[in-house]
């Protein structure tokens, strides 16, 4: 059964979210949408599980071994051996996105794109690229494909500041664009354009915020009453241990896994802006000043400094990626 959604600021399932949660299991984005031509389009993962696999190896080595033995010894020093448990169900595999690396993923730089696709646009205005990912490259869990090269935009167009110019709906305004052999596009006039910073992926365990759903059964009745709401008390050792894993484990930009949410969880905003389905993290781009146009300008941003978060539902298609943004 799916988790319903909750209203972030009131902790309950209101009248408006109980309206969408009915139907979330009988809706799909593929039932009444079809792709060009009028032809139905195929997920490409039919079942994908927002990078929760039990243990993700290359070869013999389980990549997240370190990552898990920490886990484990936090929970030791904090929680009960029941809670540990249901700590380790909730922790989601995900990939840290770091610079460096010597493959193909970067950030910036002209766009890796198949013969024949064109650069994406919206409203006939270019996007901004603002990554290529080398899936090939990722040390992890086979949740996304293995091949191909995967190409962010966003809208974020280098146009005369005294005009007015139209802008996206929420969750509109992005295009993820899988390329197989690709071939090296500049970006065209009016995106604007960041000079090339290689990429490299970290393997990590991701934890929600403390006031997520995912901790309600160990959220425990005390000052709030309900054990339902959201500021009941967590299980005792709870609120440390999650502290402690967040001082090691700062918000970063990311592939999958849980969002570091500023405001309320990505998933419900997903779901006001698109509709219900299971949105999951596809990837999460930090405002980061290291990042630098051609022109020299800082303008890796999202709402005052915040976060940009590429959600996809499941199953997934890309052209289905939704772009909220939090600040």
């Amino acid at each position: 059964m799916t988790e319903p959604i909750i209203c972030p600021k009131s902790g309950e399932e209101s009248h408006g979210f109980r309206r969408l949660n009915q139907h979330r299991a009988e809706w799909s984005p593929w039932a009444r949408r079809t792709g060009p031509g009028g032809s139905a389009r195929t997920p490409f993962v039919p079942e994908w599980g927002g990078w929760r696999l039990g243990a993700p190896t290359i070869g013999a080595v389980d990549v997240f071994a370190g990552e898990r033995a920490e886990l484990r010894r936090l929970c030791s020093k904090f929680v009960a051996d029941d809670v540990a448990r249901q700590v380790f169900e909730i922790a989601a595999p995900a990939m840290r996105i770091e610079p460096g690396g010597s493959g193909r993923s970067r950030f910036g730089g002209p766009g890796l794109l198949d013969a024949g696709v064109d650069w994406p646009e919206w409203n006939g205005i270019p996007l901004t690229l603002l990554a290529v990912l080398d899936l090939a490259e990722l040390p992890g869990p086979d949740v996304l494909p293995r091949e191909g090269v995967l190409n962010v935009f966003h809208y974020d167009p280098d146009l005369p500041s005294d005009v007015e110019w139209p802008y996206p709906d929420f969750g509109d305004g992005c295009a993820v664009l899988l390329s197989h052999q690709g071939q090296e596009v500049p970006a065209p006039e009016r995106a604007t354009a960041f000079v090339p910073q290689n990429v490299r992926f970290e393997p990590v365990l991701t934890l929600p915020d403390r006031f997520h759903q995912a901790w309600k059964p160990l959220r425990i009745a005390g000052g709030y009453g309900d054990s339902d709401h959201l500021f009941a008390r967590l299980a005792d050792g709870l609120d440390d241990l999650i502290d402690e894993w967040g001082e090691t484990h700062k918000s970063c930009h990311q592939l999958g896994g849980w969002p570091a949410a500023i405001h309320n969880d990505p998933r419900e905003d997903a779901v006001m802006a698109r509709g219900p389905a299971d949105w999951r993290l596809l990837l999460q781009l930090i405002t980061d000043g290291r990042m630098l146009t051609t022109e020299g300008h800082q303008s890796w941003s999202w709402a005052d400094c915040g976060y940009a978060y590429f959600m996809l539902p499941r199953p997934a298609a890309w052209e289905d990626t939704a772009l909220i943004t939090q600040g």
